[in-house]
């Protein structure tokens, strides 16, 4: 069944000091579409270096679990309080480079658990900079109308950081 792509928003980070990015604000996420893929090019400002997804800005009833691996170390993890999404480029490594994710939602309009499948990748110019991200998150809680995307701890996104949400359909 082939699957239709609908661009529902787009955000660019044209502020320094943004923290956070609120996709769909004030619930605003149409509820028409089967499935949600978010494509995110982000940068953060500070030395800090993973993102935050929080489905209609909920800071409960996440859990996840991800896999990294950098030029030479692979390791994983879990969260029963989190869905950490991946690891940015950070003021630490080569400027001007920005790290991209995809982030599938499938079934978003159900009350019932939401998953959420994560895939990123951050590169600078260096070998041993280069980290792959694969990871897989849950939401049990209602259908999702917001979502905000959050930088850790005191970081920022970087001018230029875009936001892509797309509405899938099955056709």
């Amino acid at each position: 069944m082939a699957k239709a792509y609908e661009l529902i928003s787009k955000t660019t980070v044209t502020t320094s000091g943004v923290n956070t990015v609120t996709i769909g604000s004030g619930g605003t996420i149409p509820q028409t579409y089967t499935d949600l893929e978010l494509k995110i090019s982000v940068r953060n400002n500070d030395s800090q270096a993973a993102l935050y997804i929080r489905p209609n800005g909920s800071t409960s009833s996440l859990s996840a679990k991800r896999l990294m691996a950098d030029g030479s170390t692979i390791s994983s993890g879990s969260s029963g309080s989190t869905i950490y999404c991946f690891i940015l480029n950070a003021s630490t490594t080569t400027a001007n480079t920005f790290s991209n994710a995809t982030i599938y939602i499938p079934n978003y309009t159900s009350s019932d658990n939401k998953s959420l499948s994560i895939d990123g990748v951050s590169e600078t110019n260096g070998n041993t900079d280069v980290f792959r991200f694969m990871g897989a998150g849950q939401w049990t809680n209602s259908a999702i109308t917001s979502i905000d995307l959050v930088a850790e701890g005191t970081g920022t996104f970087a001018n230029n950081s875009t936001f892509y949400l797309y509405g899938i359909k099955k056709s």
